[in-house]
């Protein structure tokens, strides 16, 4: 069995998460909020990619929080079985790239090997 690189599975987890924020967007969604919610990502993955500790934890709290919530949409009676279907999925890939943001080893030494760049230091 070949083993994924942490790059790769940032390159899957990015990629998942745009199409679902496109397909909430294609589904009735608001333009503008999944554009900002993308533009995040974006930032906070280029920063993770520099090195960021506090990207990593932020990306992970984010994808916990949203793995939750859409648990708990999924539990919603008045949704139909394909939606509660799609939620609980969503809701499960959302946690399980949260546990691999905060306990991915890789991604932790990258932190540490590469500090975030100060300002105050001339």
């Amino acid at each position: 069995m070949k083993k994924i690189s942490a790059l790769h599975w940032l390159a899957i987890i990015f990629t998942v998460s745009g199409a679902i924020e496109l397909l909430s967007w294609v589904m009735g969604g608001a333009p503008g909020r999944a554009m900002v919610r993308m533009l995040l990502l974006i930032a906070l993955y280029a920063s993770l990619l520099k090195g960021s500790r506090a990207a990593r934890i932020a990306l992970g709290l984010l994808y916990f929080v949203g793995g939750m919530s859409s648990f708990i949409a999924a539990l919603d009676a008045s949704s139909p079985p394909l939606g509660r279907v799609v939620l609980g999925l969503c809701g499960m890939f959302f946690v399980a790239a949260a546990g691999f943001f905060l306990r991915s080893g890789v991604l932790r030494a990258l932190a540490i090997k590469q500090p975030a760049a100060r300002s105050d230091v001339i």
